[in-house]
């Protein structure tokens, strides 16, 4: 009898330890998102070191967006990973796959349909004087290699970059906006020619000095006077998670500088390519422009 019991003991925890095990290994997936949307993604695995990672598939199984989970100390979760949903992917239904991996050997895939909803994005003309024409046509190595700075770091994913997992702040006390994430634009040139594309922040109408502030805990990893934004700031707030301040007056900080919630990071202008004084906020995860109000509304800890 003691020999029987000592057995269903042994087989108890067996049962139990497997039951834990499985309970700690686990990827949480969303259901709905938005165009221009950003989508949290949690990884829960007993072992610290592995690697997670996650993509956005459309119908042709063609990967609109990826990104690997990062740490993040102190939560519950191990990991988590950050995709961008692009304002162009088109209404419907998406598989976001994820997967956690221990060197080469994969301890869990998972697989689940998304909806992906429209939003319906304002359509605006506008006409530009000789000096926009010239900034929005302008075809130099200098404009060229200023791009390339940008989107090196923009769709960068630094393990060692802060970890800002709340909702961010408006980087004006303004509520003035001008123009909205999204809007489908058509630029009129003084040549008579036309250019056409999408609006990826959002422009506050307020005047020149205007403090700007920094929408959530990070590090300046920009902070610079180029030809189309003028004098330009991006803080980094997450591995690949980023928010840029363009047409700036003149700078409050510079490259290496950690700033919290609100601290001032210059004032506002009209430099660059801008048709009068304004601040154009902008956010990127994984390269990504989405809609800055998705994170007024919440953080990317906020697990839907």
């Amino acid at each position: 009898m003691k020999k029987l019991f000592t057995v269903f003991v042994f087989l108890f925890c067996i049962l139990n330890s497997l039951s834990a095990a499985k309970k700690s290994t686990d990827v949480t997936l969303v259901s709905k998102a938005f165009q221009g949307d950003f989508i949290t993604v949690p990884f829960y695995y007993k072992n610290q070191n592995f690697d997670g990672n996650v993509s956005l598939y459309n119908s042709n199984n063609k990967v609109v967006a990826t990104a690997k989970a990062f740490s993040v100390s102190g939560r519950k979760e191990k990991k988590i990973a950050v995709l961008g949903v692009s304002t162009f992917c088109k209404p419907g239904t998406y598989e976001i796959k994820a997967s956690i991996n221990v060197g080469k050997r994969t301890v869990l895939e998972k697989a689940s349909n998304v909806e992906i909803s429209a939003v319906e994005y304002i359509s605006e003309e506008i006409p530009l004087d000789d000096r926009n024409t010239a900034i929005k046509t302008d075809s130099s190595k200098t404009r060229e290699q200023q791009i390339e700075k940008l989107n090196k770091i923009l769709f960068s994913a630094n393990d060692n970059a802060p970890r800002f997992l709340k909702k961010f702040s408006s980087p004006v006390t303004s509520k003035r906006r001008t123009s909205f994430f999204g809007d489908r634009r058509v630029y009129k040139y003084t040549s008579g020619k036309s250019s056409t594309g999408a609006h990826y922040g959002e422009d506050f109408g307020v005047p020149t000095g205007t403090p700007i502030f920094s929408c959530g805990d990070g590090t300046v990893v920009m902070a610079e006077s180029r030809i189309s934004t003028g004098w330009t700031v991006v803080v980094e707030h997450s591995p690949g998670v980023y928010s840029l301040y363009y047409h700036m007056d003149s700078l409050g900080c510079s490259v290496g500088k950690k700033v919290k919630t609100g601290t001032q990071i210059g004032l506002s202008g009209a430099t660059g390519l801008a048709t009068g004084p304004h601040l154009h906020w902008e956010v990127r995860v994984n390269g990504e422009a989405v809609d800055p109000d998705f994170f007024l509304e919440r953080g990317i800890g906020d697990i839907r």
